[in-house]
């Protein structure tokens, strides 16, 4: 059988000066499903909606990744400490994640990936954590991104404690925002010690989980990260011909 074939989203940079606009994702989200098994096909922000539908219905699972904020309209609220908004990447993962629930592919959400599927059922995000959730939690860590510095705890009997083979998670913390209210077609998977949910699953998906740490870099220290993509691209595998 063929390794199964993951959609991978990424970021447009404006173009500056001489140089044109580029398409940008971190190197360790394609390396992480490579070694898991799985082919990554790259989506960036742009294209038309009945590409992103070829693309989904060829593709065996989804990935949304990490970056810029959602645009805070999208929830409700005015701009109040979001940054690196882009439409244009908006809609081309709102669009591929319509598609992709649609045929219940396979989803793993990825920090931004995370809010992303949350704001698209209904719930909300903190805009800046710092301000408007103050913790003893650092969330936007200081260390390498391949540096765990925080726990996670893991619910059991949960689809995500299954996918990690665990109930405790060392992770890494790279974010400013996290989930306000959390929508209601959504499932709280995970937490850290301040209460801050910190994974989600849609129950009756047959595999659709969201963290908001980054596993992709903590594959070659922490065996919940490798184990993490290992479950997605066996469940990308074996939902082919859904």
């Amino acid at each position: 059988m063929s390794p199964p074939l993951i959609a991978v989203t990424g970021s447009l940079l404006d173009a500056t000066g001489d140089r044109p606009e580029r398409f940008t994702l971190n190197a360790a989200y394609l390396r992480a499903v490579e070694q898991a098994g799985g082919i990554p096909w790259l989506i960036p922000p742009g294209l038309e909606p009945e590409i992103i539908r070829t693309i989904i219905e060829r593709c065996d699972g989804l990935m949304l990744t990490g970056g810029g904020d959602v645009a805070p309209a999208r929830y409700g609220q005015a701009d109040d400490g979001s940054h690196n908004v882009s439409e244009a990447r908006d809609v081309m993962e709102f669009t591929a994640l319509a598609l992709a629930l649609e045929r219940q592919t396979p989803l793993l959400a990825i920090c931004r990936g995370i809010q992303v599927l949350n704001v698209y059922f209904g719930g909300s995000l903190h805009q800046d954590l710092p301000r408007h959730r103050p913790s003893q939690v650092t969330h936007r860590q200081a260390e390498v991104r391949q540096q765990a510095t925080h726990d996670v705890s893991i619910q059991r009997g949960t689809h995500l404690a299954a996918a990690l083979s665990a109930t405790t998670a060392a992770t890494n913390s790279m974010h400013h925002q996290g989930i306000d209210r959390l929508a209601d077609r959504l499932r709280a998977a995970a937490y850290t010690e301040d209460g801050l949910v910190e994974g989600v699953e849609i129950d009756g998906h047959p595999f659709a989980l969201g963290v908001q740490w980054h596993p992709e870099e903590l594959t070659l220290a922490q065996p919940h990260a490798r184990q993490l993509f290992v479950s997605f691209t066996r469940a990308a595998a074996d939902g082919r011909g859904r």
